[in-house]
């Protein structure tokens, strides 16, 4: 039995008994997606490969552990000096519409997150639109439920069982996802520090410095994945992103990413407005971003605590008081979370039930049987449930 390492927390999936064809000269490993590898002399084993991951599980343990920290140490700083009072009146003087509006505006970008997938999958035959919005609504709340965003691997066990599509199709697609999230938003924090004067000088260094490693990093994945020159587990790694071969593709997942940013800012603004903070474009974006920074490595369940720390320091840096800031940040992630754990609530078979194959840590053990291949090099696929 293999397990292939799932991008997410560093969790594993069964992926079934390794195929090895043999010839007269030497065995060859049939990987997931049919690419093969020469199994023997230069090959590593299993335990080999285990043992070269042990480093990375340390680092990521440790890296959590101090996001932790960092977490709560932020939130005290935050709590200790806070107008509670205060708190409570911006909270209780919200504008429901704007909240309501903040809500409608974060359930639009889940069905962007889902189109993102739609778009990247070319399933034969296609997987109903409707049947990834749930799968992706079901995978971001497991992962409010789990630490270390374990939930994401939900979405790749749900393919694979109910459509059979490979694990290592799905895990590419998760990588490109990330990748082009990652692009799609520093091209729209690009123009911040012209829209918002005052910022500190490291926020444009910052956003500049991203911005001339990316894009040419970009370039060369691109190039590297097409030609498959790139030795080692980089190559194993691009092998795995199939839309930097798909230019077509790539350009509409792209602007899927970009469509479901720009909904996230719609959220923000709105969740602003509920508390009377009307700033523009420019002040939201920057928010944006420095939420997202310090939610890079994951601390707690649902992001608890760190979203709201990153919002604070957001909004302080814009002359926000403190508890105006702190209500914001606590509306911003309510209308993000609440929906989620309604769909959680009426969907605990798809989304607990799960736990018998999803494990805490993000560890999937896939039982159903691996996709089958024709000689043509389709994948079969297994009825609907």
């Amino acid at each position: 039995m293999s397990k292939t390492r799932t991008p997410f927390g560093g969790g594993e999936l069964d992926t079934g008994p390794d195929q090895v064809s043999s010839s007269p000269s030497r065995a060859v490993l049939v990987d997931g997606d049919g690419s093969t590898e020469p199994a023997g002399e230069g090959s590593p084993t299993a335990t080999e490969r285990k043992l070269s991951r042990r480093p990375l599980t340390r680092l990521g343990t440790i890296a959590r552990a101090v996001a932790v920290l960092a977490t709560l140490a932020a939130v005290v700083f935050i709590v200790r000096r806070l107008d509670l009072h205060a708190l409570a009146t911006a909270l209780r003087s919200a504008r429901p519409a704007w909240l309501v509006l903040a809500a409608l505006f974060g359930l639009l970008r889940l069905v962007s997150r889902a189109a993102i997938w739609q778009v990247s999958l070319h399933a034969r035959p296609a997987v109903p639109f409707l049947r990834m919005i749930r799968y992706t609504v079901a995978a971001i709340a497991a992962s409010v439920l789990t630490p270390a965003r374990a939930g994401e691997a939900l979405r790749l066990w749900l393919l694979r069982r109910e459509h059979g599509i490979p694990l290592a199709r799905s895990i590419g697609i998760a990588l490109g996802e990330k990748i082009l999230d990652g692009l799609a938003l520093l091209v729209l924090v690009l123009p911040v520090p012209w829209l918002v004067p005052g910022l500190p000088a490291w926020v444009a260094r910052t956003i500049v410095g991203l911005a001339v490693l990316a894009l040419p990093g970009l370039a060369i994945g691109w190039w590297a994945a097409r030609r498959r020159l790139v030795p080692g587990r980089i190559a194993r790694f691009l092998g795995q992103v199939r839309i930097l071969r798909e230019p077509r593709t790539l350009g509409w997942a792209f602007l899927a990413c970009l469509g479901s940013w720009l909904l996230d800012v719609a959220t923000l603004w709105a969740a602003m407005g509920a508390v009377g903070l009307f700033p523009g474009f420019g002040a939201v974006a920057f928010v944006l971003l420095v939420v997202n920074a310090t939610l890079l490595v994951p601390s707690t369940p649902g992001n608890v605590g760190a979203l709201e720390a990153g919002a604070v320091l957001a909004l302080e840096v814009l002359h926000v008081e403190r508890h105006r800031a702190v209500a914001t940040a606590l509306l911003y992630h309510a209308v993000q979370l609440v929906p989620l754990l309604i769909f959680a609530l009426f969907n605990l078979r798809l989304v607990v039930g799960a736990g018998s194959k999803i494990k805490i840590g993000g560890t999937i053990e896939a039982s159903s049987a691996p996709a089958s291949r024709d000689p043509s090099g389709t994948t079969g696929h297994p009825p609907h449930r």
